[in-house]
């Protein structure tokens, strides 16, 4: 069976046997060595603030043959690098036959090269197929207008689709180099930094290697904050240990600054808006500020790529995929009755859990390995009545509360994880 690639130059996915491999998109160019994240002790992401200049990041953003500095390792290019990363991970992982999602900026060139090093590495490649479509399909999207928000290390892609008439199709690309999880990374160390200066009186950012120690932290701190609301930051410098704190409201304003920058939480004549953070917090969405209209996606293992994605042109080359058949919650202007009944806006359609909306009338929620999911299921299995009548689900703020509004947001004593009661509009 094939492997899954997910593209992205701040994190590869590596996704076989129902599970994810991950891999940093950072090459760091030490002597005649390229090192990625093989060794995690030793990996390029663990030194990207103590040797910046030698560290390489675009390399999977331009995907073409961008020249880099003269170097003993012999790298001439970002498609040397590339290979290399490839190669690498086709020895950790064992790859022989692998599917590639790539992301919507890369062009005709960029595709035609990236195949190429594939065949170099000697992988064969049996699909191709454009990343946030791949996405949305998954999504159970209905009928209309949604943007993809693809926030990657260095740069933002925005793309827009179209659903209709049984089909999901990419329609437009938009490209913001100024908006970037590095830019993020950045404002979030900054803020890092203000409290360690007004409650400590040091600069971690003063430092190459306490500005490293506060860097790794970012995941593990998004996820005290969206678990307690707060937790402690905590560097070593020349002996002596510094120790402050950080709570939700800062985080989250950090955050709220940049995804202003792209009107997330304003859908703004889309029908909704999907979120990729691509491992920027671990993937940990209660740690995000509220972003009305905006599905944050989270990336689950174990979801079949759809067959159309296996195409092949009369000359035997590679297809590459960017329009995809609906699944069968897409509803088509031909199936819709002639007359269509008064809609109630507010009226909650889905239920949104890890970055995946279900239909309310199919949603089936569990608890099960201390994390609540929600999976699609025949109707007379949907279980949300049953768990708010017997207390196993509370909608927050409101726990005595039974019927079920829009945008509420629902917990458990007997998982972690929240549900949100959304609308996805036809």
């Amino acid at each position: 069976m094939s492997a899954i690639i997910y593209i992205n130059d701040h994190q590869i996915l590596i996704e076989q046997n129902q599970k994810f491999e991950r891999s940093q998109g950072y090459a760091w160019i030490r002597g005649e060595s390229v090192i990625f994240d093989a060794d995690a002790g030793a990996s390029a992401v663990r030194h990207c603030r103590l040797s910046p200049q030698q560290i390489y990041s675009r390399y999977w953003q331009q995907c073409d043959q961008s020249s880099l500095p003269a170097n003993q390792a012999g790298i001439r290019h970002a498609a040397d690098l590339i290979y290399q990363h490839l190669s690498e991970l086709k020895q950790r992982f064992n790859l022989q036959e692998i599917a590639l999602v790539v992301p919507s900026h890369y062009q005709t060139a960029n595709l035609q090269l990236l195949l190429g090093i594939a065949q170099a590495c000697q992988l064969k490649v049996n699909a191709l197929v454009n990343g946030p479509l791949l996405a949305l399909y998954r999504a159970d999207v209905i009928s209309g207008k949604y943007q993809h928000v693809d926030m990657q290390l260095n740069q933002t892609v925005c793309s827009e689709f179209i659903v209709a008439h049984a089909q999901i199709e990419l329609v437009d690309v938009q490209v913001h180099h100024d908006i970037s999880l590095q830019s993020v990374q950045d404002s979030l160390l900054k803020t890092m930094q203000h409290n360690f200066i007004q409650n400590d009186r040091f600069d971690p950012l003063h430092y190459a290697a306490t500005e490293q120690q506060l860097f790794d932290q970012i995941p593990q701190v998004a996820r005290a904050i969206g678990r307690d609301g707060k937790t402690s930051l905590l560097v070593e410098h020349q002996g002596q240990t510094h120790n402050v704190s950080i709570d939700a409201r800062q985080w989250k304003e950090t955050l709220a600054e940049w995804f202003n920058k792209l009107s997330l939480g304003n859908v703004n004549g889309y029908d909704s808006r999907f979120l990729q953070l691509n491992g920027l917090l671990r993937d940990n969405a209660s740690s995000l500020p509220e972003l009305p209209g905006t599905v944050v996606l989270t990336p689950q293992p174990g979801l079949p790529l759809p067959p159309e994605v296996y195409q092949r042109d009369q000359n035997g080359e590679l297809i590459y995929v960017n329009r995809l058949g609906c699944s069968e919650n897409v509803t088509t202007a031909e199936s819709q009755p002639s007359e269509i009944p008064p809609v109630d806006e507010n009226a909650v359609t889905h239920l949104l859990c890890n970055g995946r909306a279900v239909p309310l009338e199919r949603a089936f929620i569990s608890p099960e390995a201390n994390q609540l999911s929600v999976e699609l299921v025949a109707t007379a299995q949907a279980n949300l009545s049953t768990m708010l009548a017997s207390g196993d689900l509370f909608v927050l703020n409101a726990p005595d509360r039974q019927e079920l509004l829009l945008n509420d947001r629902l917990g458990s004593n007997l998982a972690d994880g929240v549900v949100t009661a959304i609308r996805v509009r036809s």
